[in-house]
This record gives structure tokens, C-alpha cells and sequence, in this order.
């Protein structure tokens, strides 16, 4: 089974990218800092990440690299609410980030760009 960790501080969003797609087949887990995002990696090795920028610990760009040297194949889609954020887009990307979405989203076109990153 496909497992996807949620790295978000915001409860809610962790919440429902959870219920929906456990609902549609995926393994899910979530974490609230870049810490338990690290601890989680670790020990669940998710097939792909949806990271959140802003965590509190660290940001989702400086835990980049970080979740890299742990597994350099894994997907990482960045999640953030700053949609003309064109220094972070361009260092996500530079580090290996396989997409950008800007909050809010729908679930249905969220769900089908996981998808398509899951079958790459």
C-alpha cells in the first residue's frame, strides 16, 4: 500500500488530507512539526510527502534536504499558502520538490496530482 505522511502544523488541514485519502486507498500519517516529520520518515517510509512551508520548528524548504539524505526517491509536494512565493518555488525546486500547490486546493485535484507523482 502506497503511505503518505502530511506535514502540516495546521490540525485541521492534517485532519482531512488524512480522512480522504485513507478513504481512497493510501496509508497516512501526519505531523505537526519538522521534528516529527524527520522521526516519522524514519520509522514509516512514506512514499511521498505533502509538506507544508510553514511548520514551527523549521521550514518545509530548510527540512528539504534534510528528508533527502534520508531517502533521495521519495515525492515531496509542497503545500503553502503563498502562492507568489518565487524565492521558496524556485529553492523547492532546486531541491528535488516534484510539485507546488497553493492552499486552499481542491481535494479532487490535490488527490490527482499524488497520483500522477505516486506513478512516476
Amino acid at each position: 500500500m502506497k503511505t503518505i505522511l502530511i506535514v502540516d502544523d495546521e490540525v485541521l488541514i492534517c485532519k482531512i488530507l488524512k480522512e480522504y485519502f485513507e478513504l481512497n486507498g493510501y496509508n497516512t500519517f501526519a505531523a505537526f512539526t519538522g521534528q516529527e516529520a524527520l522521526n516519522s520518515i524514519k520509522k514509516e517510509k512514506p512514499n511521498l510527502i505533502l509538506l507544508d512551508i510553514g511548520l514551527p520548528d523549521i521550514s518545509g524548504i530548510e527540512l528539504l534536504p534534510m528528508i533527502k539524505a534520508m531517502d533521495p526517491n521519495i515525492k515531496i509536494i509542497i503545500i503553502s499558502a503563498y502562492s507568489e512565493d518565487e524565492e521558496n518555488i524556485s529553492r523547492a525546486k532546486l531541491q528535488g520538490v516534484n510539485d507546488y500547490v497553493v492552499k486552499p486546493f481542491s481535494l479532487t485535484s490535490l488527490q490527482e496530482i499524488v497520483f500522477n507523482k505516486m506513478s512516476d
